[in-house]
């Protein structure tokens, strides 16, 4: 159907006597291109403006008037695409004005992909599949360079475009710089195939934020990504965290419960852990080190690494709660007692962090003993982490738990 040529004619009935001021408006239906108007017959007038066609007459005496007009089927018709004529006629007398459509559905026979490929052939994006009336001969682009994350190329056809590719790879992460080949197939009922194409240049200053997340056992459990346009290759400095401590959980996570944490980097990124691994499960209780790999848009790299503590659910292992008695220090008190109310026999080892995460102190109860005696002496003001380990009479280990410690001076 695209490239051919459509004539639709509006019949006109005047019958009993002459009707006065009669107007036919005729919406053009879309995707319809070069119109061409047939002479008006009795002496009426016609007039376009932008997608109305409009005929005019003072005075129309009785009979049959033809109004005929040509349109010519673009070639950027979609899937389920329907040329619609709506007509009306109107004339002094008439309360409302007389409608007449007609809806033309248009034939869809090639499969058009859109693609982005490397210098090598691969390709690193496929943009879309649609379905047109006519194959793709040429695409317009505009300016096919790509210098920011919120830049773009759009591929044009006729006016309309089918696609855009903002240089990002499948998996959604920003394309190196180089150059790429932006490529539109069209495949006909047959399975032939023809191509055109045009380069795209991606050339941009970004910087990248990496954050590694570390277990005990110095495997890396979650990988995160963020980046930013960094036209003026920012200095690289430390980071930041939200705290120290996080309870991660299932679903939603509650507003000030320190389920998540916040890391923000020195140009502003933020990048948020939610406390679940790569795999998708929460990270259990324990010390972690939140890795910061920070290259900015001259390739530049530094590495900053806080360390950080995870409390998951308590469970039932431990067949009770550790507690700190007393936890908050002051008066010269520098002593407190950890102890966990279970009918096991328990050992406690004790592991004290700050609130940057680094560790401070490190100390045992007697074995079997259910308690351990935790020696504040020495340290400054703050708020302390105290993460137990529990172990059993075979030496096994049960449970982690991890309690707050305030020390007033």
């Amino acid at each position: 159907m695209t490239g051919n040529t459509i004539t639709y004619s509006v019949r006109l009935t005047v019958t009993g006597s002459t009707a006065l001021n009669v107007q036919v408006t005729d919406l053009l239906p879309s995707h319809l291109m070069n119109i061409s108007v047939d002479p008006v017959p009795a002496g009426g007038t016609e007039t376009t403006s932008g997608s109305n066609l409009t005929w005019n007459w003072a005075s129309l005496p009785t009979g049959v008037y033809v109004l005929t007009y040509h349109g010519v089927v673009d070639n950027s018709v979609h899937v389920g695409d329907v040329l619609t004529n709506n007509a009306q006629v109107s004339y002094s007398g008439q309360a409302s004005a007389k409608t007449s459509s007609v809806s033309i559905p248009l034939a869809e026979l090639f499969v058009v992909k859109v693609g982005v490929y490397n210098e090598t052939g691969e390709l690193v994006k496929q943009l879309s599949v649609t379905e047109l009336s006519s194959p793709v001969n040429s695409i317009q682009s505009g300016n096919p360079t790509i210098t920011s994350l919120t830049s773009s190329v759009g591929v044009v056809v006729d006016g309309q475009q089918l696609a855009a590719w903002d240089g990002t790879t499948q998996s959604g992460m920003p394309a190196s710089n180089g150059q790429y080949t932006l490529q539109v197939s069209s495949t006909d009922p047959f399975g032939v195939t023809t191509t055109v194409s045009e380069q795209v240049t991606v050339t941009r200053n970004l910087a990248k934020i990496q954050v590694n997340i570390y277990n005990e056992a110095g495997e890396i459990i979650k990988h995160l990504y963020s980046y930013v346009n960094d036209p003026n290759n920012m200095a690289l400095s430390n980071f930041q965290v939200s705290n120290a401590f996080i309870q991660p959980v299932s679903g939603t996570p509650i507003p000030g419960a320190n389920n998540t944490l916040t890391i923000t980097a020195a140009n502003g990124v933020s990048i948020v852990w939610d406390g679940t691994t790569d795999s998708g499960t929460l990270a259990t209780s324990g010390h972690y080190i939140v890795e910061v790999v920070m290259a900015n848009g001259a390739g530049s790299e530094t590495v900053f690494s806080k360390g950080i503590v995870v409390q998951a659910g308590h469970g039932s292992g431990a067949n009770g709660t550790v507690q700190v008695g007393p936890n908050i220090l002051k008066g010269g008190v520098t002593t407190t007692t950890v102890s966990i109310n279970s009918s096991l026999n328990l050992t406690l080892t004790i592991h004290m962090y700050d609130v940057a995460g680094e560790l401070i102190r490190t100390t045992q109860g007697a074995a079997g003993s259910n308690q351990a005696s935790l020696d504040a002496s020495g340290l400054s003001s703050g708020l302390y982490l105290v993460v137990t380990d529990l172990t059993d009479a075979n030496g096994h280990f049960v449970q982690k738990q991890i309690s707050k410690l305030l020390i007033q001076h």
